[in-house]
């Protein structure tokens, strides 16, 4: 019965949100779904509570080390993973970056990960986990900024290294005090759920945030052609085929026939069009990160006991 009511709720959910930036929230296809989805997750919450059986012990949120490590899974994972699927447009759309090095971006994150994490998890007993886990979220928020802050520069080594170096940080000194922290704050034999539902978490904030940010991003990139478009020279023709093509952001074709300083004109208005989303995305990406952190100093001023 959970199984079959969160796989369903949250695939009406994220169906409903997939849709909303094509349709509107107005569309009865986007809130039938969403209102339905809504429904079914009461209905999961309600089937989990006071079961010996519940695949997902709601009893367990209670305790505030759990709690504050799931918030921060969810947090976290959500600002990565919608980061990871909006970025790439940035780099290729944008910066004309060919697959194969679009896909190298994120290498020097992997290999501090790759050389670092262990030694990050030996460091928890020492430092306090507290004090990694709120720092790593801190550091990502502060590498998304530099997403943002610095879209605008020159290559690579301006533009991405240095939020990339920074989300590094912070996801290596996040990450196995994080896994620690779930499995450590249930009893011994609530650790295999414990991990599962921390899993479960994470797979659901990626979902969860590729739908929400691709809307923030294609609001951000519409509002802002609409103003760039309005206060341009284009000719009212140029303007209304742009804006029926916007939703390619910025592969949105621009007409033929202009000039080339009509030309050169559209294609800043994309740019700083899409500019405007990116940038908002990576705000946001930023915010939850900083929430996370914010979660794990609040519940975890000292160490729960485990029973």
């Amino acid at each position: 019965t959970g199984a079959l009511l969160a796989t369903t709720s949250f695939a009406a959910i994220i169906f409903a949100l997939s849709l909303a930036p094509e349709s509107g929230w107005r569309n009865l296809r986007v809130l039938a779904p969403l209102v339905g989805g809504g429904v079914l997750l009461a209905a999961f919450l309600w089937s989990q509570a006071g079961r010996s059986n519940a695949m997902m012990p709601l009893s367990l949120f209670r305790i505030p080390r759990f709690l504050a490590a799931n918030l921060l899974t969810f947090l976290l994972y959500s600002a990565l993973y919608g980061a990871m699927f909006v970025i790439p447009f940035y780099v290729i759309q944008v910066r004309h970056y060919p697959p194969v090095e679009a896909g190298a971006v994120f290498l020097p994150m992997v290999a501090m990960m790759f050389f670092f994490s262990a030694r990050v998890g030996a460091m928890a007993e020492r430092a306090g986990e507290r004090w990694l886990l709120a720092g790593g979220a801190l550091s990502a928020g502060v590498g998304f900024c530099l997403f943002a802050l610095l879209s605008g520069a020159g290559g690579y080594w301006r533009s991405l290294l240095p939020g990339v170096l920074m989300l590094g940080v912070g996801v290596t000194l996040a990450v196995a005090p994080l896994t620690n922290a779930v499995m450590s704050s249930v009893p011994q034999e609530k650790t295999g759920v414990a991990s599962a539902v921390n899993n479960a978490l994470s797979r659901l904030a990626g979902l969860l945030a590729v739908s929400v940010l691709v809307f923030v991003l294609a609001h951000g990139f519409t509002s802002r052609l609409a103003q760039e478009l309005s206060k341009s020279t284009l000719p009212a023709a140029a303007q209304q085929e742009m804006t029926a093509q916007q939703a390619r952001l910025h592969d949105t074709p621009i007409p033929r026939g202009l000039t080339q300083q009509q030309h050169a004109e559209a294609a800043e208005a994309l740019d700083r069009a899409f500019f405007a989303g990116y940038r908002t995305v990576m705000v946001w990406c930023a915010v939850s990160c900083w929430l996370g952190a914010l979660a794990v100093m609040v519940l975890l001023r000292r160490p729960h006991p485990i029973q």
